[in-house]
């Protein structure tokens, strides 16, 4: 690049040249293009994180709420479908025997089976979890993206169990 110079008078003495300094329009035009390619590139990364971290928080719940039901289960003879009476604390607000978490919707039937739904998220990136708890197995039920998260927490592919296009991965 040219440097350009200024000459400057300094009380009717020398003419003295000195740099004017600064960057040239196409220098920060790079410079943005740069940290576009880099934004463009982190943002997935970063939203399949979140959603990992939001899945993996859901399963340790929904294991929790599991062995909250086996208890309930031993003292009184049959399984739950209402969580506000299982001896267990989950963030979120109680209606109608249903845990709204941050994130997940958490709910048990009488037949021994909770499951974990996603709540305002897009199902594509964010799994469901269901836990059978008589049988003591877990399922991580996803769609398209959220696929890729059941895998990496150690989901062993099942195939879809509905007549829906949800897969089924075992935890």
């Amino acid at each position: 690049m040219s440097k350009i110079y200024q000459k400057t008078i300094l009380d009717g003495k020398i003419p003295v040249k000195r740099y004017l300094k600064g960057f040239t329009l196409i220098e920060l035009l790079v410079v943005v293009l740069i940290i576009g390619i880099l934004a463009a590139i982190a943002l997935p990364q970063y939203q399949t994180a979140v959603a990992k971290s939001r899945a993996v928080e859901a399963l340790m719940s929904l294991q929790a709420i599991s062995a909250a039901q086996h208890v309930y289960y031993m003292a009184n003879g049959h399984y739950s479908d209402d969580l506000t009476l299982l001896d267990i604390q989950l963030p979120g607000t109680v209606s109608s025997g249903k845990i709204s978490g941050i994130n997940y919707l958490f709910y048990c039937t009488s037949g021994g089976v909770c499951q974990a739904r996603p709540m305002n998220q897009n199902t594509d990136i964010s799994p469901a979890f269901e836990a059978q708890v008589r049988a003591n197995i877990s399922h991580c039920i996803c769609r398209e993206k959220a696929c890729n998260i059941c895998k990496s927490m150690g989901g062993i592919d099942v195939g879809h169990l509905n007549s829906d296009d949800a897969v089924y991965y075992q935890i």
